[in-house]
């Protein structure tokens, strides 16, 4: 005698069963580490017309060593960078340290922020002169 002859029940469930276990991985293991589109976007609370370069290097929040996950470096004619960037990465759901360089001329800024995304969130970002 078969377990689905002793438990007829169990012969109609067991396909539910396993439907909802499979549910229950994948939203628990797999969809929260993957990686979503988010949109940055860049507000110049200055001029931007010295602006030719904008570097960027997003790590881990929690990551002891801050080893950079991700980065993009943006680039303008002298002149041609618009007041507001905007920016789109690749990154799991999380909160993590952006590093932000920009380059006006010969002269570099750098400024560190914690962000945290979310979905398509638009994270605005101040970018100052040094």
């Amino acid at each position: 005698m078969s377990l689905s002859d002793r438990f007829p029940r169990f012969r109609r469930l067991a396909p539910l069963i396993l439907i909802l276990a499979a549910v229950v991985v994948y939203f628990e293991f797999v969809s929260p580490h993957g990686t979503e589109e988010h949109t940055l976007v860049f507000q110049f609370e200055d001029s931007p017309d010295q602006v030719t370069q904008i570097d960027t290097a997003w790590s881990e929040l929690d990551s002891r060593e801050s080893e950079v996950v991700g980065g993009a470096s943006l680039y303008f004619k002298l002149g041609q960078a618009p007041r507001q960037v905007v920016t789109k990465i690749h990154a799991p759901r999380g909160t993590y340290w952006l590093d932000i360089t920009v380059t006006r001329g010969s002269d570099r800024s750098a400024l560190r922020q914690r962000v945290s995304l979310q979905g398509n969130a638009k994270i605005f970002i101040p970018a100052t002169k040094p």
